[in-house]
């Protein structure tokens, strides 16, 4: 697997191809403990390892976000735990082995674990003295706790950690230093190298669906632009990926800059309040009011990089087994052509590595949605698809053109995945523009582009 780079919003492999992104989110938030008493957040400690990416690739998930943690990569400040990292690297390229794009995601959720969450080492926390109480948990806590406001206001100020350098400098520099360590991996998908974040107290101002909050975005943007190119610095040839801040999720615009690097990207989540993320069902009146803020999420995404040129992936959705949330998620990303990375494997919602085998946890509604017909290679640029898993019915349709302008390979290949869980019996193609050169029944349906065919249909149906 050879690095990913992009054309505008698509991701594209090294012959020009645009590649499509269906993946799933794995990752440790807190140590596990070995059977010898010790401590590790090695990612394979829980068991996941080739089985689980070979059920992953076969299932046609061809990305992993791959969850580290700050705290472990600098248990001190300008103290870097390699060991962590080495084997970080390990399960990248385990990853990549088994035809699965990974990305390296540098989690936090409520700052750090001196708030009984994940990110940040406690020497990265400075709380102003201020009260931890109320602490009603993770997500609500980042709305009312003064401590854990006051930690994420000391972050945005770059405020001076213990050894007097500035914690986003440190962060930056952290940052860099991962870059340098996966730099060598061709299969890396990239670097998303901070979860959801918090703009603290002044998080009231973001709250204007039209408006977004543009003076704390401008604070994200000068972030952004301090760690991007540490990142790029490190490693030439690998995607970047920046988030917005966390309130973007629910359906509010974003007034970030571009990262200013080569081969960048832009990584959003969708979570509408109301869709019971993190809950095994809807919360009353979410049919209601999510459709639209889920949609809108998605058009901001669109708008943002339609703007600044950057790739475009949904990096989570979901975490939760409510069939109605999958569907209406999966569709819209579907109709928006985007990428995505399902929340999560390994936290009941997706698979349990400890199973064997190791599908046994997946619940079958929420399979038959995640396990879906899409494009995974495009040997042009897309206009459209869609997937009925209730029908079972896939259509495409692409124009033959090379995303970005220039020339695709004559016997350059469109690959589309058609999942034995959908078609148990076979497929019947309709195809115009293109020929089928894979053999009939194929998990990956293979087509060539037809001499002097601008634009290419596919229709697919079950036997």
């Amino acid at each position: 697997m050879l690095p990913l780079t992009h054309a505008g919003r698509w991701l594209t492999d090294a012959q020009g191809r645009v590649v499509i992104v269906h993946g799933m989110n794995y990752g440790l938030k807190s140590p596990v403990t070995l059977p010898n008493g010790t401590q590790t957040l090695d990612p394979a400690a829980s068991g996941f390892g080739a089985k689980d990416l070979q059920w992953l690739a076969n299932n046609g998930f061809n990305g992993l976000r791959l969850v580290i943690q700050p705290y472990g990569l600098e248990p001190q400040p300008g103290v870097y735990d390699d060991t962590y990292l080495s084997q970080i690297a390990a399960m990248a390229s385990l990853a990549a082995a088994n035809g699965v794009y990974p990305l390296i995601d540098v989690h936090q959720d409520d700052y750090g674990p001196f708030f009984q969450g994940d990110g940040f080492a406690n020497w990265m926390v400075q709380d102003g003295g201020l009260p931890q109480q109320p602490n009603p948990g993770f997500p609500y806590s980042q709305f009312v706790e003064p401590a854990l406001l006051s930690a994420w206001d000391h972050f945005w100020a770059n405020a001076t950690a213990p050894d007097g350098t500035g914690r986003q400098d440190h962060f930056a520099a952290t940052a860099g230093h991962v870059a340098t360590q996966l730099a060598g991996i061709d299969g890396l998908l990239g670097y998303e190298y901070l979860n959801e974040p918090w703009p603290g107290t002044v998080y009231p101002t973001c709250l204007a669906p039209l408006v977004g909050c543009p003076i704390f975005d401008a604070t994200l943007t000068n972030f952004n632009r301090k760690v991007a190119p540490k990142i790029r610095a490190a490693d030439s040839r690998h995607l970047i990926f920046a988030e917005p801040n966390v309130i973007f999720n629910d359906g509010i615009q974003t007034n970030i800059g571009a990262l200013n690097v080569s081969n960048a990207g832009f990584a959003f989540h969708v979570y509408c309040l109301l869709a019971g993320a993190d809950a095994s069902s809807e919360s009353t009146g979410g049919a209601q009011v999510c459709p639209p803020l889920e949609e809108l999420a998605f058009s901001n995404a669109d708008a943002h990089v339609a703007q600044t040129g950057e790739a475009e992936m949904m990096t989570e959705f979901g975490a939760t087994p409510d069939t109605a949330v999958i569907s209406r998620n999966t569709a819209d990303a579907d109709a928006h052509m985007v990428s995505w990375l399902w929340w999560a494997y390994n936290e009941g919602t997706g698979l349990d590595p400890s199973q064997n085998p190791p599908d046994k946890n997946l619940i079958a509604a929420s399979a038959n949605l995640l396990v879906r017909a899409y494009p995974q290679i495009v040997a042009g640029t897309p206009a459209s698809w869609s997937f009925d898993p209730t029908g079972h019915v896939f259509n495409l349709k692409y124009s033959t053109a090379k995303a970005g302008g220039g020339t695709l390979p004559a016997n350059a290949e469109t690959v589309v995945f058609l999942p034995a869980r959908h078609y148990p019996n076979g497929y019947k193609v309709t195809v115009s523009g293109a020929t089928v050169v894979s053999q009939a029944g194929a998990l990956q349906l293979q087509l060539v582009n037809q001499t002097g065919a601008n634009t290419v249909t596919l229709h697919v149906e079950p036997q």
